[in-house]
């Protein structure tokens, strides 16, 4: 199964302009994701707290890098270095620090999910709150564009078999790398 996703992994930075995503920094950050947003269905609630880490990493309140952020005393309680590295959630990290260093490089509209002030969060189990404040007062209301094209709550990958193909190219080849890694592609490009 690694090795498939390893393979998926490889196939989608060859078929996209992708920059390329430090592994480590997207370890920890599914592993981290795992612990404080595993169980919700959404992704773009996934992502917002990938881009809480990494608006922290941009601040001057917090250490300047993502293993720094997450690790950082009494903040992120939801990782422990034993989490499980889920393949949908390292394949979410991988595509978030994607959109991040390529915002860092000048790109806009790169689908940022969480404005870049919201540094906070609580969460009661089946949803995060955002806020720029600590303790959390006023909180975010989710108004911009979720770029995973979610319906009814659900992510749109969940339930996508060896066939489906989604709109735009960045979900295609993240369609192959889950394709490749349940099993239904070999990742061979023809």
């Amino acid at each position: 199964m690694m090795r498939r996703l390893i393979a998926g992994i490889m196939l989608a930075a060859s078929l996209t302009n992708v920059c390329t995503v430090d592994d480590s920094d997207a370890e920890i950050m599914a592993k981290c994701l795992w612990g404080e947003c595993g169980g919700m269905e959404s992704t773009m609630e996934q992502a917002a707290v990938a881009w809480c880490i990494l608006n922290r990493v941009d601040s001057d309140t917090h250490p300047d890098t993502i293993a720094g952020v997450i690790t950082q005393p009494s903040q992120f309680t939801g990782y422990r270095k034993s989490n499980p590295i889920d393949p949908e959630l390292l394949l979410l990290s991988r595509d978030v620090i994607d959109r991040w260093t390529r915002e860092q490089s000048g790109e806009t509209d790169v689908g940022r999910v969480l404005p870049s002030d919201y540094l906070y969060f609580v969460g009661h189990g089946g949803h995060n709150h955002f806020s720029t404040t600590w303790p959390v007062s006023t909180t975010w209301d989710w108004s911009l564009e979720n770029p995973y094209k979610e319906e009814n709550n659900a992510d749109t990958f969940a339930d996508m078999d060896e066939h489906d193909e989604p709109a735009d190219a960045l979900d295609r080849n993240h369609a192959r790398l889950l394709r490749v890694y349940r099993g239904f592609d070999d990742g061979v490009v023809d």
